[in-house]
């Protein structure tokens, strides 16, 4: 989603996280792309940069305190908005956002999620300039390990995980439907090479 609007993102991922943490992947996903939806969408031109530190991790403790942080250089929010921010349906400055769709849902979600998860959303921002959403998560560890260099271990991961298209189908319609845009943009990307005609959809 960055590329279609020209955006660039930028990551910050810690060396010393540990290889193997227990924590609710599937929630800390689903946070982390709401965060990062809401970033690019409100970032007309500029970048996005996801960071990823360790805080705090006890050497007579198997637990690692970790900072997430999305900062973007998009509109920002006004001081006075932030306390509606995180709203269900609440949209803000409507006439600077009156082109972007979206209802704000995915920030309420979020904010449910994180106290799920004993911690809350933070946000830095500057009207007209961007926002830094950040919060902290504490995981336990199973093994220390250091993940090294993050862009090292995506291309071992890419490596290990390409495939080929065993097929093309140009002739075949498919339609996706998902309400989380990052995955409708992962499904035609794998798909893409098959050549078939891909349609997208958020809801019903």
């Amino acid at each position: 989603l960055t590329k279609k609007k020209g955006l660039t993102l930028y990551t910050d991922i810690d060396e010393r996280l540990p290889e193997v943490l227990i924590g609710d992947e599937n929630h800390i996903l689903q946070v982390l792309t709401n965060i990062m939806n809401n970033a690019v969408k409100y970032t007309p031109s500029g970048s996005v940069t996801f960071t990823v530190k360790v805080v705090e991790m006890p050497e007579n403790l198997p637990l690692c305190k970790i900072y997430f942080s999305v900062k973007d250089t998009g509109i920002g929010i006004k001081e006075e908005d932030r306390k509606r921010l995180f709203e269900k349906f609440e949209r803000l400055d409507r006439e600077k956002n009156y082109s972007t769709e979206g209802t704000g849902l995915g920030m309420s979600i979020v904010v449910q999620l994180l106290q799920a998860m004993n911690s809350e959303i933070q946000l830095d921002s500057v009207y007209g300039e961007g926002s830094n959403f950040y919060f902290e998560l504490t995981q336990s560890v199973v093994n220390r390990s250091e993940i090294g260099s993050f862009i090292e271990r995506r291309k071992q991961i890419a490596l290990e995980n390409s495939h080929g298209v065993d097929f093309i189908a140009p002739d075949a319609k498919i339609l996706i439907v998902d309400d989380v845009q990052m995955n409708l943009d992962a499904a035609y990307a794998l798909l893409e090479d098959t050549k078939m005609q891909i349609d997208t959809a958020q809801s019903g």
